[in-house]
């Protein structure tokens, strides 16, 4: 690595010594396992160390390529990170491919078969298990106390019960001979490991989970034998909805003393029936005895939940609990038919397949329209029998209404429908053909990007140049700047923008703007939202920019002019302008004085009921990057997670212009037509954000939508599942919320670093997210 130069040879100094790390070596050449060097850096880094005294990594990413480019480095990375920071991935090879995936989307001209994408695809390579799993804090400890019954069994036993409420998705192993195991999954606070009462000797149980070390116990088999399931022999099944299948369980006495049996009872969860009529019955020692009974599969299931079976011997004590999947029918849609005309009733075709695991014999479909801009006049149809992988065809007609536009989604919600039970399969239609003078978005916050040339809205700006530099009239306040530089300002007003109030900007150089103090001035410019680039941005024309190149010194590197940018409050107008005057692309800056010249202006107007609106207007433009990517155009919020492109890579939605000189872009969250969501059929009461910074020290942002009013909890955890905090608990109103953490529990002392779980519960229904406090 360098600069500072860190090499092979430095790798010997390093003494971490069992705190092994997991590598992203984003540097070139420093993964070429063949080359006649050897070890390789990578390879180094991974051989070093021994069971006794260990050092070096558990797993290392590298580049063969001796000459990677920083910008496709930085991307590959930043997707890495982000995927483990922000998406909670902990699989390592999972995050090497996320980051290739954001290389893809940086670079969209260049996934080529011999371009630099597919390149880089191939070169950067794994030296470990691909399916390590990272820590990113020291890890938790999973206690003992989990196992019911503690750290013994009997022969006899057919399971281990897991009760572990603040473990869910822990994984659960057990094995008896270091080779065959069975495996189970903690949902809903506990799990059911199936184990071999057949299988001799003691069991060992291996319990996992992100952040977690990882439990590892011998159970001593010490404990008396009594009856146990030799048998079952549904046993790995699965039980649809509406279907009865017949069961046999072998049951053996293991013990040496005989047993007899007046009483036994088969329970189940509410997503299962047990019918069963068992006679007394005696067992002598290593006698079996078969036992038959029907179990009959509720419309309650849900396909993949466990359901939990418990065999009990009351008057002996005896327990034992078995789990099988349910499963049931699934859909997808394949694809749709049909021209939906604005304000007509049109008809339309779904192609829809069942991909589960059950066909429907008598199933009806509803589609409803998430949006009363359409509605379906016979939502509901008879269908019949839906075979298992079979696909259908659903014909129907759709009335739109008259003020929706070309371009337009509908989004719709199928329902199917079979004695009780119900699977539900979203999908979205167009309405028309989007097209240039059709508004582009809406985003998932809910901004559109309307054009000067969206001919017929409201919202579409018109073009209109408010010149604000003094030197050309203006009543501006003017910062030079040759290159690369960012400069933060206060703004006359809170300006709300992503649902979010800021009283301050950051204007950059190079054609964005951010709503929060930044010393970044990337000039790289990505796809919105990348995981590289400023926060709360505003992307007037991101691109690499400088000032006029004027000639060249006597070591001949360039000589340049000042850009000026400007800013302006109008008063009048209640309005706020960032201007960028004599700035030209880097792209062909060689050109001097013919270099492209890029001057365009962001213009914010403060709304004193909703987020605000932004106009980008453009004086002169060109877009002359063919091998850097051109420049984006566009916005997105402060976590970087959603955001609305007007183009990028010389990219445009088909309901965008190409930039052009006269070009006004507005985006505002009022939509282009009257309708509304159905929040009823949706069903989605709220919509939480990750928090804003994560990681944070020691004040974090978290960030909710809730669509109806009703009652709202928010509450920190521990990850140990404790309560550390509790920020909200009132009834509230629809709307957007942000509260912040101070990093403090209940009792106003701060809390350590860590992982912290955050819950939002409205009206009965909770979400949790991950954040990771450091200090």
């Amino acid at each position: 690595w360098h600069y500072p130069a860190f090499h092979i040879p430095d790798l010997a100094t390093t003494q971490n010594g069992p705190r092994m790390p997991v590598v992203f070596s984003i540097v070139c050449n420093t993964g070429d396992f063949a080359n006649s060097v050897n070890p390789s850096f990578g390879e180094k880094w991974m051989r070093m160390g021994s069971v006794a005294q260990p050092n070096g990594c558990v797993a290392f990413v590298g580049p063969s390529d001796l000459h990677t480019k920083t910008r496709l480095n930085n991307s590959i990375a930043s997707g890495a990170f982000r995927s483990i920071f922000d998406y909670g991935v902990r699989c390592f090879a999972t995050s090497v491919l996320l980051g290739k995936i954001e290389l893809y989307k940086n670079f969209p001209n260049d996934i080529g078969d011999n371009q630099y994408v597919a390149f880089y695809f191939h070169v950067y390579n794994i030296q470990a298990d691909p399916s390590l799993k990272m820590w990113v804090l020291v890890p938790d400890t999973i206690s003992e106390s989990v196992i019911e019954g503690g750290l013994t069994f009997a022969q006899s036993d057919s399971h281990i019960r897991i009760n572990a409420p603040h473990l869910n998705g822990a994984m659960v192993t057990g094995t008896k001979n270091g080779t065959d195991f069975t495996y189970s999954q903690v949902i809903d606070g506990f799990a059911i490991l199936p184990i071999d009462p057949e299988a001799t000797g003691n069991l060992t149980i291996t319990i996992t989970k992100e952040n977690y070390v990882p439990l590892i116990r011998t159970l001593n088999c010490s404990e008396p034998a009594q009856i146990g399931i030799e048998d079952n022999s549904v046993e790995g099944s699965i039980l649809n909805p509406n279907t009865e299948i017949t069961a046999q369980i072998t049951l053996k006495n293991y013990s040496n003393s005989v047993y007899t049996v007046n009483s036994l009872s088969i329970t189940s969860t509410d997503d299962a029936t047990v019918d069963y009529n068992i006679q007394p019955f005696t067992l002598n020692p290593n006698e079996t005895h078969n036992i038959s009974f029907n179990i009959i599969g509720n419309p309650s299931i849900r396909p993949r939940k466990p359901i939990t079976f418990s065999l009990s011997l009351p008057e002996h004590n005896i327990l034992h609990q078995f789990q099988i999947l349910g499963g049931g029918a699934e859909f997808t849609v394949l694809n749709s038919s049909g021209f939906i005309a604005i304000g007509n009733i049109s008809p339309v075709s779904f192609q829809i397949q069942n991909i589960g695991t059950a066909p429907m014999i008598n199933a009806s479909i509803e589609i409803i329209s998430l949006t009363d801009a359409a509605d379906f006049p016979n939502p509901i149809q008879h269908i019949g029998n839906i075979a298992v992988n079979e696909p259908i065809i659903i014909n129907t007609t759709i009335q739109t209404g008259a003020e929706t536009w070309n371009g337009r989604n509908i989004p719709l919600k199928m329902v199917l429908t079979d004695n009780g039970y119900s699977t539900t399969v979203y999908y979205a239609v167009t309405v028309g053909t989007p097209e240039p003078n059709s508004p582009t978005g809406p985003d998932e916050y809910g901004y559109f990007a309307y054009d000067n040339f969206d001919i017929g809205f409201d919202e579409a700006p018109t073009y209109n140049w408010i010149e604000t530099d003094p030197l050309l009239g203006g009543q501006g306040t003017i910062w030079e700047v040759r290159d690369d530089g960012s400069h933060t300002i206060d703004l006359p007003f809170t300006f709300r923008f992503y649902g979010r109030d800021y009283n301050q900007l950051t204007m950059c150089s190079n054609g964005w703007i951010s709503f929060i103090s930044t010393q970044m001035h990337d000039f790289y410019n990505c796809y919105i939202p990348a995981a590289l680039g400023p926060y709360t941005m505003v992307a007037g024309y991101w691109d690499d920019l400088k000032g006029m190149k004027i000639g060249t010194d006597e070591q001949g590197n360039g000589i340049f002019n000042n850009m000026r940018l400007s800013w302006w409050y109008d008063t009048a107008n209640n309005r706020f302008i960032i201007q960028w005057n004599d700035a030209y692309n880097q792209y062909n800056i060689d050109l001097m004085e013919n270099a492209s010249l890029e001057k365009f202006q962001i213009i914010l107007y403060p709304q004193s009921d909703r987020d605000g609106d932004i106009i980008i207007q453009y004086h002169t433009v060109d877009n002359p990057g063919v091998t850097t990517n051109y420049c984006t155009v566009g916005i997105e919020n402060h976590l970087q997670t959603v955001g609305l492109t007007y183009t990028h890579a010389n990219t445009y939605p088909p309901t965008a212009h190409t930039l052009q000189p006269g070009l006004a872009i507005k985006f505002t969250t009022i939509p282009p037509d009257p309708y509304t969501g159905n929040n009823d059929a949706l069903q989605i009461p709220f919509q939480l954000a990750q928090n804003y910074p994560n990681p944070f020290n020691p004040r974090t942002t978290i960030s909710f939508s809730v669509a109806k009013s009703g009652y709202a909890k928010l509450s920190v955890y521990n990850s140990r599942g404790e309560l550390i905090r509790t920020l909200l608990n009132d009834n509230i109103c629809s709307g957007n919320y942000s509260i912040d953490w101070d990093g403090k529990d209940d009792k106003g002392k701060s809390v350590s670093s860590g992982l912290y779980l955050y819950k939002l519960e409205v009206n009965g229904i909770n979400q949790i997210k991950k954040m990771l406090l450091l200090k």
